[in-house]
């Protein structure tokens, strides 16, 4: 939902860089695996040539939130109630993921 009030934040999953790791290396590398790339594998990794545009920000570096001190109580009510059912569904798909982690 979009709101009349609004500002810009620097994206904490990006850290306002616009792009991420890679998920292939998200637990980072082993040494083994390390000493199998030639040198340009590792100078690219190094260079992060290997990282993906931010999914949060896409790209951009920041992400527009909510004013909540400039809101009206009919905004206020709404952003509570999308914030409630955004954690409800986070909480769904936690236990999802888990149970198929055990093999359900």
């Amino acid at each position: 939902m979009e709101f009349s009030h609004y500002y810009w934040a620097i994206c904490g999953n990006c850290d306002g860089e616009g792009k991420t790791g890679h998920e292939a290396f998200a637990n980072g590398i082993t040494a083994s695996e390390w000493n199998e790339w030639d040198l340009e594998d590792r100078q690219n990794y190094m260079d992060g040539r290997f990282d993906v545009t931010c999914s949060v920000c896409k790209g951009r570096g920041s992400v527009k939130l909510p004013d909540v001190s400039r809101m009206n109580f009919a905004e206020k009510r709404k952003l509570v109630e999308l914030r409630r059912d955004a954690r409800i569904e986070n909480e769904l798909r936690r236990e999802q993921a888990y149970e198929r982690s055990m093999g359900a």
